[in-house]
Protein backbone atom coordinates (compact mmCIF):
# COMPACT_ATOMS: atom_id res chain seq x y z
CA UNK A 1 0.00 0.00 0.00
CA UNK A 2 2.91 2.39 0.69
CA UNK A 3 4.65 1.89 -2.68
CA UNK A 4 1.35 2.28 -4.20
CA UNK A 5 0.85 5.87 -2.29
CA UNK A 6 4.07 6.68 -3.40
CA UNK A 7 3.42 5.81 -6.97
CA UNK A 8 0.58 8.01 -7.30
CA UNK A 9 1.88 10.71 -5.80
CA UNK A 10 4.83 10.61 -8.01
CA UNK A 11 2.66 12.10 -11.19
CA UNK A 12 -0.33 13.43 -8.99
CA UNK A 13 1.39 16.83 -8.71
CA UNK A 14 0.08 18.61 -11.74
CA UNK A 15 -3.01 17.85 -14.24
CA UNK A 16 -1.30 17.36 -17.45
CA UNK A 17 0.98 14.75 -16.42
CA UNK A 18 0.13 11.18 -17.60
CA UNK A 19 0.80 8.10 -15.25
CA UNK A 20 2.74 5.38 -16.77
CA UNK A 21 -0.53 3.65 -16.94
CA UNK A 22 -2.22 6.14 -18.68
CA UNK A 23 -4.01 8.10 -15.90
CA UNK A 24 -4.81 12.04 -14.97
CA UNK A 25 -4.84 11.28 -11.17
CA UNK A 26 -5.80 15.12 -10.83
CA UNK A 27 -8.76 14.29 -12.93
CA UNK A 28 -9.75 11.49 -10.79
CA UNK A 29 -9.26 13.00 -7.46
CA UNK A 30 -11.30 15.92 -9.01
CA UNK A 31 -14.48 13.39 -10.37
CA UNK A 32 -14.33 11.83 -6.61
CA UNK A 33 -14.68 15.27 -5.10
CA UNK A 34 -18.05 15.54 -6.04
CA UNK A 35 -18.89 12.48 -4.32
CA UNK A 36 -18.56 14.39 -1.19
CA UNK A 37 -21.20 17.01 -1.77
CA UNK A 38 -24.29 16.15 -0.75
CA UNK A 39 -27.28 14.57 -3.00
CA UNK A 40 -29.20 16.38 -5.71
CA UNK A 41 -31.21 15.23 -7.94
CA UNK A 42 -32.76 15.63 -11.55
CA UNK A 43 -35.49 14.09 -13.65
CA UNK A 44 -38.00 15.55 -16.57
CA UNK A 45 -40.87 14.95 -17.99
CA UNK A 46 -42.07 15.85 -21.74
CA UNK A 47 -43.00 19.29 -19.74
CA UNK A 48 -41.46 19.84 -17.10
CA UNK A 49 -37.74 19.47 -15.62
CA UNK A 50 -37.21 19.03 -12.03
CA UNK A 51 -34.01 19.17 -9.74
CA UNK A 52 -33.98 18.82 -6.00
CA UNK A 53 -30.94 19.16 -3.36
CA UNK A 54 -30.11 18.18 -0.12
CA UNK A 55 -28.56 21.45 1.93
CA UNK A 56 -26.13 20.30 4.52
CA UNK A 57 -24.87 23.41 7.08
CA UNK A 58 -21.72 22.92 8.40
CA UNK A 59 -22.59 22.92 12.33
CA UNK A 60 -26.09 23.34 14.22
CA UNK A 61 -25.84 27.18 14.00
CA UNK A 62 -24.58 27.94 10.74
CA UNK A 63 -26.56 28.65 7.70
CA UNK A 64 -27.37 25.49 5.02
CA UNK A 65 -24.88 26.32 1.41
CA UNK A 66 -27.33 27.02 -1.18
CA UNK A 67 -27.47 24.01 -3.74
CA UNK A 68 -29.42 25.37 -6.53
CA UNK A 69 -28.59 28.09 -8.53
CA UNK A 70 -30.46 30.57 -11.42
CA UNK A 71 -28.38 30.97 -14.68
CA UNK A 72 -30.76 32.61 -16.44
CA UNK A 73 -34.79 32.72 -16.94
CA UNK A 74 -34.78 29.24 -18.57
CA UNK A 75 -32.12 27.53 -17.11
CA UNK A 76 -30.56 26.74 -13.06
CA UNK A 77 -27.80 24.47 -12.12
CA UNK A 78 -27.48 22.41 -8.83
CA UNK A 79 -24.17 21.18 -7.71
CA UNK A 80 -22.52 18.64 -5.91
CA UNK A 81 -18.96 19.19 -4.73
CA UNK A 82 -16.74 22.18 -3.72
CA UNK A 83 -18.90 25.25 -3.46
CA UNK A 84 -16.33 27.87 -4.59
CA UNK A 85 -15.63 25.89 -7.73
CA UNK A 86 -19.37 26.01 -8.65
CA UNK A 87 -19.35 29.35 -8.35
CA UNK A 88 -16.98 30.48 -10.75
CA UNK A 89 -18.60 28.28 -13.13
CA UNK A 90 -22.02 29.34 -12.23
CA UNK A 91 -20.59 33.13 -13.24
CA UNK A 92 -19.57 31.81 -16.61
CA UNK A 93 -22.48 30.35 -17.15
CA UNK A 94 -24.16 33.77 -16.19
CA UNK A 95 -21.89 35.60 -18.40
CA UNK A 96 -22.75 33.68 -21.61
CA UNK A 97 -26.79 33.70 -21.09
CA UNK A 98 -26.17 37.42 -20.70
CA UNK A 99 -23.91 37.90 -23.80
CA UNK A 100 -26.24 35.50 -25.62
CA UNK A 101 -29.49 37.55 -25.18
CA UNK A 102 -27.17 40.63 -25.63
CA UNK A 103 -26.19 39.32 -29.28
CA UNK A 104 -29.43 37.64 -30.31
CA UNK A 105 -31.99 39.01 -27.98
CA UNK A 106 -33.13 35.57 -27.22
CA UNK A 107 -32.50 32.44 -24.43
CA UNK A 108 -29.50 30.74 -24.70
CA UNK A 109 -30.20 27.06 -26.39
CA UNK A 110 -29.62 24.41 -23.60
CA UNK A 111 -27.43 22.30 -25.55
CA UNK A 112 -24.77 24.98 -26.60
CA UNK A 113 -24.28 26.37 -22.69
CA UNK A 114 -23.66 22.83 -21.35
CA UNK A 115 -21.11 22.51 -24.48
CA UNK A 116 -19.73 26.07 -23.50
CA UNK A 117 -19.39 24.75 -19.96
CA UNK A 118 -18.08 21.36 -20.82
CA UNK A 119 -15.47 23.15 -22.39
CA UNK A 120 -14.18 25.71 -20.00
CA UNK A 121 -14.32 22.75 -17.63
CA UNK A 122 -12.13 20.25 -19.88
CA UNK A 123 -9.48 23.50 -20.36
CA UNK A 124 -8.50 23.31 -16.50
CA UNK A 125 -7.28 19.60 -17.39
CA UNK A 126 -4.51 21.28 -20.27
CA UNK A 127 -2.75 23.70 -18.12
CA UNK A 128 -0.62 22.70 -15.43
CA UNK A 129 -0.75 25.90 -13.64
CA UNK A 130 -4.36 24.97 -13.09
CA UNK A 131 -6.14 22.18 -11.56
CA UNK A 132 -9.36 20.66 -13.12
CA UNK A 133 -12.65 21.98 -11.08
CA UNK A 134 -13.92 19.23 -8.17
CA UNK A 135 -17.55 19.89 -8.77
CA UNK A 136 -20.57 17.75 -10.70
CA UNK A 137 -23.49 20.01 -11.90
CA UNK A 138 -26.71 19.07 -13.04
CA UNK A 139 -28.04 21.69 -15.65
CA UNK A 140 -31.94 21.66 -15.79
CA UNK A 141 -33.94 23.99 -18.18
CA UNK A 142 -36.71 24.40 -21.03
CA UNK A 143 -35.53 26.04 -24.29
CA UNK A 144 -37.20 25.91 -27.59
CA UNK A 145 -36.87 22.60 -28.24
CA UNK A 146 -38.40 21.25 -24.65
CA UNK A 147 -36.96 20.77 -21.29
CA UNK A 148 -33.42 19.27 -20.92
CA UNK A 149 -31.33 18.06 -17.69
CA UNK A 150 -27.78 17.70 -18.28
CA UNK A 151 -25.12 16.44 -16.03
CA UNK A 152 -21.50 17.74 -16.11
CA UNK A 153 -18.11 16.14 -15.10
CA UNK A 154 -15.01 17.75 -14.31
CA UNK A 155 -13.11 15.60 -16.83
CA UNK A 156 -15.10 17.71 -19.32
CA UNK A 157 -17.80 15.01 -20.39
CA UNK A 158 -21.27 15.68 -19.91
CA UNK A 159 -24.43 14.26 -20.54
CA UNK A 160 -28.08 14.15 -21.44
CA UNK A 161 -30.43 12.44 -19.10
CA UNK A 162 -34.32 11.69 -18.44
CA UNK A 163 -33.63 11.47 -14.55
CA UNK A 164 -29.90 10.95 -12.72
CA UNK A 165 -28.22 11.83 -9.21
CA UNK A 166 -24.99 13.36 -7.92
CA UNK A 167 -23.34 13.53 -4.72
CA UNK A 168 -23.31 11.81 -1.46
CA UNK A 169 -25.26 7.89 -1.51
CA UNK A 170 -26.75 8.95 -5.03
CA UNK A 171 -26.69 5.35 -5.90
CA UNK A 172 -29.73 5.09 -3.75
CA UNK A 173 -31.39 7.66 -5.72
CA UNK A 174 -30.29 6.04 -9.34
CA UNK A 175 -31.86 3.11 -8.11
CA UNK A 176 -35.20 4.70 -7.39
CA UNK A 177 -34.95 6.68 -10.81
CA UNK A 178 -33.99 3.51 -12.75
CA UNK A 179 -37.26 1.82 -11.11
CA UNK A 180 -39.98 4.65 -12.00
CA UNK A 181 -38.23 6.37 -15.04
CA UNK A 182 -40.81 5.00 -17.75
CA UNK A 183 -43.63 6.97 -15.80
CA UNK A 184 -42.02 10.18 -15.80
CA UNK A 185 -42.36 11.16 -19.84
CA UNK A 186 -46.54 11.58 -18.92
CA UNK A 187 -46.00 12.77 -15.55
CA UNK A 188 -47.43 15.83 -14.43
CA UNK A 189 -45.57 18.83 -12.59
CA UNK A 190 -46.77 17.90 -9.43
CA UNK A 191 -45.91 14.10 -9.87
CA UNK A 192 -42.44 14.67 -10.85
CA UNK A 193 -41.56 16.90 -8.18
CA UNK A 194 -42.60 13.80 -5.76
CA UNK A 195 -40.72 11.77 -7.76
CA UNK A 196 -37.43 13.61 -7.43
CA UNK A 197 -38.39 14.33 -3.59
CA UNK A 198 -38.78 10.32 -3.29
CA UNK A 199 -35.37 9.94 -5.03
CA UNK A 200 -33.64 12.58 -2.96
CA UNK A 201 -34.92 11.08 0.46
CA UNK A 202 -33.60 7.79 -0.54
CA UNK A 203 -29.90 9.00 -0.30
CA UNK A 204 -30.89 9.71 3.46
CA UNK A 205 -30.59 6.24 4.67
CA UNK A 206 -32.25 5.93 8.39
CA UNK A 207 -31.85 9.98 9.03
CA UNK A 208 -34.50 11.90 7.24
CA UNK A 209 -34.43 15.06 5.57
CA UNK A 210 -36.18 18.49 7.00
CA UNK A 211 -38.28 21.20 5.15
CA UNK A 212 -35.26 23.37 5.86
CA UNK A 213 -32.93 21.38 4.25
CA UNK A 214 -34.86 20.63 1.18
CA UNK A 215 -34.62 22.67 -1.94
CA UNK A 216 -36.53 21.76 -4.81
CA UNK A 217 -36.71 23.67 -8.77
CA UNK A 218 -38.57 23.45 -11.45
CA UNK A 219 -39.49 25.11 -15.23
CA UNK A 220 -41.86 24.59 -17.33
CA UNK A 221 -43.09 25.86 -20.73
CA UNK A 222 -45.44 27.93 -18.26
CA UNK A 223 -43.00 29.04 -15.79
CA UNK A 224 -39.34 30.26 -15.61
CA UNK A 225 -37.02 28.05 -13.42
CA UNK A 226 -37.51 28.98 -10.08
CA UNK A 227 -36.98 27.33 -6.54
CA UNK A 228 -40.20 26.64 -4.33
CA UNK A 229 -41.05 27.80 -1.34
CA UNK A 230 -39.72 26.18 1.62
CA UNK A 231 -43.65 25.76 2.73
CA UNK A 232 -44.51 24.51 -0.94
CA UNK A 233 -41.78 22.03 -0.90
CA UNK A 234 -42.05 21.26 2.68
CA UNK A 235 -45.84 19.87 1.38
CA UNK A 236 -44.38 17.26 -1.21
CA UNK A 237 -41.94 16.27 1.61
CA UNK A 238 -44.57 15.75 3.78
CA UNK A 239 -46.75 13.76 1.02
CA UNK A 240 -43.92 11.40 0.67
CA UNK A 241 -43.52 11.14 4.34
CA UNK A 242 -47.15 9.82 4.39
CA UNK A 243 -47.29 7.75 2.01
CA UNK A 244 -44.01 5.21 3.47
CA UNK A 245 -45.43 2.04 5.48
CA UNK A 246 -44.98 2.46 8.97
CA UNK A 247 -42.16 0.40 9.57
CA UNK A 248 -40.41 2.27 6.94
CA UNK A 249 -41.16 5.62 7.83
CA UNK A 250 -38.45 6.08 10.52
CA UNK A 251 -35.86 5.32 8.05
CA UNK A 252 -37.43 7.79 5.72
CA UNK A 253 -36.83 4.62 2.95
CA UNK A 254 -38.51 4.78 -0.43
Amino acid sequence: ELSLAMFRTSYDGEATVFSPVGRLHQVEYSIESQKLGSATVGCRSKTHVVVAAHKRSSGPHSASQPKIFTVDDHVGISIAGLAADARVLLAFLRREALNHRYAFGCAHPLSRLVTKLADKYQGNTQISGKRPFGVGLLVAGYDQTGPHLFQTCPSGAFWEYEATAIGSRSQAARTYLESNFETFGTATRDELIAHAVAALCATMGRSRITPEALSVAVAGPDENFAALSEEEAGRFLAAHLASLPEEDEESSAF
